[in-house]
């Protein structure tokens, strides 16, 4: 698909001056976001991410003949029932969220090699999973107990999607590989779930009645397809490749071109303008604290002999972007000049903000809009000036 068909509906796009991003959530978790415990939760972001920016279509399912990393839950609300001493060791209370809930801790030392790590991981799922068979959970807390990351993202993009967005049944593909001859001991490995040298017969169980639900919900409007594979030479071999990826070429294709005809006369830079504002409404929503280094920022701000660029560096997660989106919020709350504007983009929220130049492209076109011009012309003013009155 990256080499046959993204490419084709990345032009059919373009033709139409749109533009198709393709996210694979299988690529680009980095060793760190690893280690912190965060891939699961990055993943399931980067769905509504592109819930939010991409109306239809946001969401491809493939499924194979694996379940997939069922990983421990990152947060668990403080339950007595659950061994105390896998929290103690894994887990910390946050006594600042209501209700109180342990956050699952970063890998460190012996555990950031994933051998390791795979069989404590495995001890901390079992005594979680017996600790909650015990409590009177419902089916939609037991979730991220017994579930697959793979499955928890199809929850969050067709089963369970967020309220507001539109109805994933019009949109949303799953295409469905089945595998005649398939071996159900470790010569399958990569491509079944195992426990020890044989099947994983929990998983396959998840995975069909995860297949099952899949085809009840989408095979009325036909974005339930199987395809055949078979065995042959250590995996499996794709039947009539071809038409497989003709046929997701022609189903997306077939959305993107409705979802064009209806927003040709929308205006992109103010869509734009208010993903960002919804963001940072969201970052400032529960916000407290951080004082004194919001002070230091504003002070830096009013001090129009600064010619330095101020940077904001801390650890993944320690809430550098819900500092910067409280600042913007107490600025615009501040500002009592209507001639002022200030003009902020959350990088990667967006396609557009994930590419420098259109990123400024967008911002450019922003400012411009405010003080009723056009953007060709604040080029040519910019040319039209010495070079050494440009700062």
């Amino acid at each position: 698909m990256q080499k046959y068909v993204f490419p084709k509906l990345e032009k059919f796009c373009q033709q139409n001056n749109a533009k198709f991003q393709a996210v694979d959530l299988r690529w680009g978790i980095n060793e760190e976001s690893q280690l912190s415990q965060k891939t699961l939760q990055i993943c399931l972001n980067e769905v509504a991410r592109c819930q939010r920016i991409s109306p239809k279509p946001n969401f491809l399912i493939l499924l194979g003949d694996k379940y997939g990393w069922q990983p421990i839950p990152e947060k668990i609300l403080t339950q007595a029932d659950i061994d105390s001493l896998v929290l103690e060791k894994w887990y910390l209370k946050d006594e600042n969220a209501i209700p109180a809930q342990y956050l699952l801790q970063p890998r460190k030392e012996r555990y950031e090699k994933y051998d390791v790590w795979e069989k404590e991981e495995n001890n901390i799922k079992a005594t979680l999973r017996n600790a909650v068979d015990k409590l009177n959970f419902s089916k939609e807390q037991r979730i991220k107990y017994f579930t697959s990351a793979t499955h928890q993202e199809i929850l969050n993009g067709i089963i369970n999607p967020p309220v507001d967005i539109a109805d994933p049944r019009k949109h949303v593909f799953a295409f469905i590989r089945e595998t005649t001859n398939l071996p159900t001991d470790k010569s399958a490995e990569g491509f079944i779930d195992l426990d020890g040298e044989r099947q994983d017969i929990y998983a396959k169980s998840q995975l069909d009645s995860l297949k099952k639900e899949l085809e009840n919900i989408l095979v009325k409007d036909d974005h339930f397809i199987q395809y055949d594979a078979s065995w042959d030479d250590g995996k499996p071999i794709i039947d009539r490749t071809c038409r497989l990826l003709g046929q997701v070429y022609y189903q997306l294709k077939t959305v993107l071109k409705e979802q064009l005809e209806l927003a040709v006369d929308s205006d992109e830079i103010a869509r734009e303008q208010q993903i960002h504002e919804d963001l940072k409404n969201q970052l400032v929503e529960h916000f407290r604290g951080r004082k004194e280094t919001l002070n230091f920022i504003h002070n830096y701000i009013e001090d129009i002999s600064q010619r330095k660029i101020l940077s904001l560096i801390g650890i993944s997660g320690s809430g550098k972007t819900s500092v910067l989106a409280r600042l913007i919020h107490d600025m615009n709350e501040s500002s009592q000049n209507e001639h002022s504007i200030i003009p902020y983009r959350f990088l990667g929220t967006t396609t557009s903000s994930s590419n420098v130049i259109s990123m400024m492209q967008s911002m450019a076109g922003q400012i411009a809009q405010k003080f009723d011009k056009e953007l060709i012309d604040m080029v040519g003013q910019g040319k039209e000036k010495d070079l050494n009155e440009i700062h």
